[in-house]
């Protein structure tokens, strides 16, 4: 079983400050994963396990009363179609084909919503360490933010195909019972969780509760390719489906990639096609940044000309100089400003003292 949590700084009573100041950094943000075989749960985790189990329980027996059925009936039978809760379509890819998601209606996901609350708020239930998508204080910056202090000059970008469709109910199923603190739902609960936020036997792209769990499907793969690269001398890092590989020096890609298909093997697959490898000269481009030889993380040239002429426009064109253009600068720039604060601060404080 698993069981991760936020790392804490040791006790160092001898410690200089400058000592402090390092351990304290080490640890900012760091997810420790460990294996083991039994742990003891807290009042407040029994209290979100009981509050979970009857948030389903709830649910489940009103909906029971809504389709008019046997409410005696065995849970086995209890399961119905969900595929009429999800409104699916498809929307464009940027870099052309589509994508298909499914939304689930205002009901379930009210209750995804609910479900996804008491499993990162209360149970506090992490990913593993290599995870930068979907987790709180964690995005594509903090991913590439580990590889650079690692000084990586190549990259070994990989696409895991079909990500959430290859995610299946089975998959799901082993995660919580691999989960030290989710194994301790009953059968009854996992069952009713896993038909509550699947969608054909697999994780729907759309629904809440999709992402946090296949961070907990991946918390075994994550792993096994953390060991890996560290005998290696490399780094991993995943934000979604998009595998991370670098080192400060070149190497043979062919081994490494055969390697992380064999970890994968038999759950998913990686898209060769967008397969990438490079060193960071050039358009080194990772999970929507830039990742320059100067060993800078930037937004890239381009987003800073366009943000330069949407300010421009904003302060001097009056049909732009809108509530709704202002709101959508202040999350552009925003969003520049996390990125790039040196750059982008400026421009941060220009909106904010011209707020309408």
């Amino acid at each position: 079983m698993y069981i991760n949590y936020y790392s804490r700084c040791r006790y160092m009573p001898n410690a200089t400050p400058e000592q402090l100041e390092k351990e304290k950094e080490r640890n900012l943000g760091r997810i420790v994963t460990k294996h083991i075989g039994s742990m003891q749960m807290s009042e407040k985790q029994w209290i979100a396990i009981c509050k979970l189990q009857a948030i389903l329980h709830d649910y489940c027996i009103g909906r029971v009363f809504a389709l008019a059925v046997d409410v005696e009936r065995s849970w086995q039978t209890e399961c119905y179609d969900m595929s009429s809760r999800y409104i699916q379509f498809d929307i464009p890819k940027r870099r052309g084909g589509t994508r298909h998601l499914c939304a689930p209606d205002e009901e379930l996901m009210q209750l995804q919503k609910r479900v996804l609350h008491v499993l990162t708020k209360e149970l506090h239930i992490l990913p593993h360490n290599a995870a930068h998508g979907f987790t709180p204080h964690r995005n594509c910056k903090t991913a590439l933010e580990y590889h650079r202090k690692h000084h990586a000059r190549w990259f070994l970008k990989l696409d895991i195909k079909d990500f959430f469709p290859s995610t299946t109910a089975n998959m799901v199923y082993r995660a919580i019972r691999d989960n030290a603190i989710l194994h301790r739902l009953n059968d009854t609960s996992i069952n009713r969780l896993i038909n509550f936020c699947v969608l054909d036997e697999t994780l729907p792209q759309g629904a809440p509760t999709s992402p946090f769990l296949t961070n907990l499907v991946m918390q075994p793969f994550d792993e096994a390719i953390t060991t890996y690269c560290k005998v290696n001398h490399l780094c991993y890092t995943r934000y979604a489906d998009d595998i991370l590989i670098t080192s400060p020096t070149t190497f043979e890609i062919a081994p490494v990639i055969n390697d992380i298909k064999n970890i994968l093997f038999g759950f998913y697959t990686i898209n060769d096609e967008k397969t990438r490898y490079g060193s960071f000269n050039g358009r080194n481009w990772n999970l929507g940044l830039m990742y320059n030889n100067k060993f800078e993380i930037t937004v890239g040239h381009a987003k800073k000309k366009l943000v330069k002429n949407l300010i421009h426009n904003f302060f001097t064109k009056p049909e732009c100089h809108t509530v709704q253009n202002w709101l959508h600068l202040m999350g552009v720039v925003g969003y520049c400003a996390y990125i790039e604060p040196e750059y982008f601060n400026k421009y941060l404080e220009q909106l904010k003292a011209a707020e309408l």
